[in-house]
């Protein structure tokens, strides 16, 4: 009896080893610990889709018509003057500036003659004001050379050489003097040394021959 006990023990201990180890073979391995599970799907309503969810709005964000009409309103900026002083156009202690008008209209029409030079046609603007610039340098000096010439002592550029006939011409016509050495004409190609009368000058500037007329008489 005790040795058929002992072999129905071996037998039940056998048994549950081997149901065991079978329990183990078909067991699913568990999710490593560090993955999340993926949720579960939505479960469908039995009468049809689901509503959609309605968000309800944050305290901070709701308002009523109550609370919106007791806000109080932001408040505004108050714009901080940087300077007191009124613009230079609107200041009345500034000197009017005065406007200078020329006094020989003759003179200031000469001048405006695209034939001049720069520094002859400054002098003949300047004399168009009278005696307001005479105390600018070498002016009383210029005045006092045109005088004693008779003229504006010129260098006059033509578009063709002159014969002495044409140039006896334009001496006796326009009361202009040709410069001459020894008899001779000073001269340079088709440049010539010519005094001037001061109300010589327009006429003078009308002639077709004449291209360029300048005088270092006053820089």
């Amino acid at each position: 009896m005790k040795d058929q006990g002992l072999a129905a023990t071996h037998i039940c201990i056998c048994f549950l080893l081997a149901l065991g180890l079978a329990i183990g073979c078909v067991k699913t391995p568990l999710a490593p610990t560090n993955e999340i599970a993926s949720p579960l799907p939505p479960r469908p309503s039995p009468s049809g889709p689901s509503p959609t969810p309605v968000i309800a709005p944050s305290p901070a964000s709701a308002s009523t018509p109550e609370t919106a009409a007791t806000a109080p309103a932001a408040p505004v900026a108050t714009p901080i003057a940087t300077s007191t002083v009124a613009p230079p156009s609107t200041q009345t202690d500034l000197p009017t500036p005065v406007v200078l008008e020329p006094t020989d209209p003759y003179l200031a029409a000469v001048s405006r003659s695209p034939k001049l030079g720069g520094p002859l046609r400054s002098f003949l603007s300047y004399r168009s004001y009278g005696s307001q610039f005479d105390h600018l340098p070498g002016m009383k000096g210029a005045l006092a050379l045109i005088e004693q010439m008779g003229g504006v002592l010129c260098v006059v550029q033509f578009n063709r050489m002159l014969s002495d006939s044409e140039i006896g011409g334009l001496e006796k016509e326009y009361g202009i003097r040709f410069g001459r050495q020894d008899g001779e004409v000073q001269k340079f190609s088709r440049v010539y040394s010519v005094v001037i009368p001061i109300d010589k000058f327009a006429a003078f500037l009308a002639l077709p021959d004449v291209q360029q007329i300048d005088s270092s008489v006053w820089n």
